[in-house]
């Protein structure tokens, strides 16, 4: 009788590798530089896609880089106390105060992320509500409104695939590309429970086959 060498497993397929950056707690405008530097060194191909959470260390006023601030919104806002700052992607006018923004960034060829921008607005912001709800036992869902930004404050006018609870908008993101690369800013503008950030780390290597480098 002759004897056959047992086949091997078969290689588990290759994971795309990101990274995921520490979550950060910077005054405003460090908080934009931060982004416009990461983004440029993806783009550069200096570093790979990544993914990275943050907090404002004092309530700011932001505002997208093609619509802009009017001089009333500036005016509101330094009345506030709020650092007004503008941000590398479009959108509307956002406040931060108890919100966690998060910011991802790839390459054109990831295999993760899809290029376009309504099919990766809607892959993202769907996981970030179904980590969300996985979180806090509650139901969170994609807005199906058309994109209006209607009066220009973002979390006042949901667009589609926005991330809604009880039909309030708790999630809403903005884009831009350059040079093969794209960034998409978002805001939570909910308290996250504890343990929330591991969540989004785990459910983002699982759910998009990436694996994500510190």
């Amino acid at each position: 009788m002759i004897l056959r060498a047992a086949q091997a497993a078969p290689d588990p397929p290759l994971l795309e590798t990101w990274e995921w950056l520490s979550l950060r707690v910077d005054p405003a405008q460090e908080a934009m530089d931060l982004d416009r530097r990461l983004f440029k060194e993806v783009k550069d191909g200096k570093r790979p896609s990544l993914i990275r959470f943050f907090r404002w260390r004092d309530p700011a006023f932001s505002y997208g880089r093609t619509q802009g601030a009017d001089e009333d919104s500036l005016r509101d806002a330094r009345s506030r106390g709020l650092a007004a700052v503008q941000r590398p992607t479009g959108g509307g006018k956002v406040v931060h105060e108890n919100d966690t923004c998060f910011t991802v960034i790839w390459r054109k060829e990831s295999r993760a992320l899809p290029w376009a921008v309504n099919e990766s607005y809607r892959t993202i912001h769907g996981w970030i509500a179904s980590t969300l709800a996985e979180a806090e036992g509650d139901a969170f869902t994609l807005a199906g409104n058309p994109a209006d930004l209607g009066n220009g404050w973002c979390f006042q006018s949901p667009i589609c695939s926005d991330v809604m609870r009880n039909g309030r908008k708790i999630a809403g993101g903005a884009q831009w590309r350059d040079g093969g690369a794209a960034i998409h800013q978002g805001s939570i503008q909910t308290r996250l429970a504890d343990g929330t950030l591991d969540r989004f780390r785990s459910s983002f290597e699982a759910g998009f086959g990436a694996r994500l480098i510190f």
